[in-house]
């Protein structure tokens, strides 16, 4: 009988190809068994991967899977972790301490790859002489669990800039700046435009003071570039 039980470390995410050790906690003090831990894998069926006695691990897939044994744990290492091979990503990884039945140390190892060679492809699609759409096609030899293709706009920050401008030229700036662009200059200029015969802000702070004092107070609240 296998019980849903959980070992820290987790397992998983790891990259194909790289390592992974799964841990399971042991207490071989007073076990009378020559087996004191062994390590199964269980897809359809079940297969005993390496079994430990007080001293030393070994098996038929010890070459693969190697592990230690301690008085109060035994670690299995998977040497190059494959989403295929010896053992698929359904696989359920389950140990035992002195023959007293198996328990789930990873009911599930995740596996990841890396794009390899992404390439996208760009086609644009007319109507009367117009771009109706635009069609991006991408693709990698190698991703997993899932690849995303995500598209940027481009922003013409100088157009931009030139239209913020048009509809506010209270505010001084390079016209190349972006439009969220906060400088020192834009800052100092907020500031001598305060209206002085205003009541102060629940900060207490009136805005004379504020005005007053715009050369000194404008690199300090251009917070954002």
């Amino acid at each position: 009988m296998v019980q849903d039980v959980r070992s820290e470390p987790t397992c998983g995410p790891v990259e194909e190809g790289q390592s992974t050790t799964l841990a399971c906690d042991v207490h071989t003090a007073g076990c009378s068994e020559e087996i004191v831990a062994a390590w199964q894998a269980e897809e359809t069926g079940s297969t005993e991967l390496v079994s430990c006695n007080s001293n030393v691990c070994g098996g038929i897939y010890s070459s693969y899977f190697p592990t230690t044994i301690s008085s109060t744990r035994s670690t299995l290492t998977i040497s190059s972790v494959s989403r295929v091979t010896p053992f698929n990503m359904e696989t359920k990884w389950s140990c035992s301490e002195c023959s007293r039945g198996y328990r789930t140390v990873c009911d599930k190892l995740q596996v990841y790859t890396k794009p390899q060679n992404p390439s996208c492809t760009l086609s644009e699609n007319t109507g009367s002489g117009d771009i109706t759409s635009v069609t991006v096609r991408c693709s990698t030899s190698k991703v997993y669990p899932e690849a995303k293709c995500i598209i940027y706009k481009k922003i013409n920050y100088q157009k931009e800039r030139q239209s913020a401008d048009s509809e506010d030229s209270s505010l001084p700036g390079d016209n190349h700046d972006p439009p969220f662009l906060v400088t020192e200059q834009k800052t100092r200029h907020a500031l001598t435009r305060l209206d002085v015969n205003k009541a102060a802000e629940p900060d207490n702070i009136k805005p004379r003071l504020l005005k007053t004092c715009s050369n000194q107070l404008a690199s300090i609240f251009t917070f954002f570039n």
